[in-house]
């Protein structure tokens, strides 16, 4: 690559950082005024624009982990009382926003663990709703939140060979998604370059 070439990538890096920076804040700013809706809409948006851009991606990151930091403090005072179960379901719908969130999977650690224990108490009302919570995850393809549910279960039932099947097929079905998504990015990379190679063939050297 020639010194102008350097110089032109380095005012291109520059101009993406400044971009990234005006947007993280424009993001900031509808967090601020409470417009969660329209920032995920934003951040949906951009990541099928910018589908594999580190950087976008922490942006992300930083303007979910402000989205759910504010949604816990205006349910502060529900973290105060022994309704488990409401936090948990709660803490389930902030993960579908946020489902890397460290802080929601240190929440609902805590909270499950609380859960369970109150429903030990009612052991056959709790294998039920279980079953039938399992059930609903797996129907919206939340294979992974449903192995939570699962081990939930395995924890008050150790027996339940529902619980234990469901593990094993949720686990084959992730298996399956991995492969697809790692399929799909690899196509998405090589897409641009194909279209360089179709653009500007005498840039390519053919072996």
């Amino acid at each position: 690559m020639s010194k102008g070439q350097n110089e032109l990538r380095k005012q291109s890096e520059n101009i993406q950082e400044n971009s990234l920076t005006i947007y993280e804040k424009s993001l900031e700013d509808l967090v601020s005024q409470k417009k969660y809706s329209e920032v995920l809409e934003k951040i949906n948006e951009t990541e099928k624009n910018f589908a594999g851009e580190t950087e976008v991606r922490k942006v992300h990151i930083r303007i979910k982990d402000k989205i759910i930091d504010a949604k816990i403090n205006e349910k502060k005072e529900l973290f105060d009382t022994e309704k488990y179960e409401e936090i948990v379901n709660f803490l389930y719908q902030l993960r579908y926003i946020h489902p890397v969130s460290k802080k929601i999977e240190k929440l609902l650690r805590k909270y499950r663990s609380r859960l369970l224990d109150q429903q030990l108490e009612n052991k056959q009302d709790f294998v039920f709703r279980s079953k039938e919570n399992i059930k609903n995850l797996i129907l919206l393809g939340k294979f992974e939140f449903a192995i939570e549910a699962c081990e939930d279960l395995i924890r008050v039932d150790p027996r339940s060979l529902f619980a234990r099947k469901t593990i094993l097929d949720c686990e084959a079905k992730l298996r399956k998604l991995l492969r697809q998504s790692m399929y799909e990015q690899i196509m998405s990379r090589q897409e641009p370059l194909t279209r360089e190679m179709l653009e500007n063939p005498d840039q390519f050297i053919e072996l």
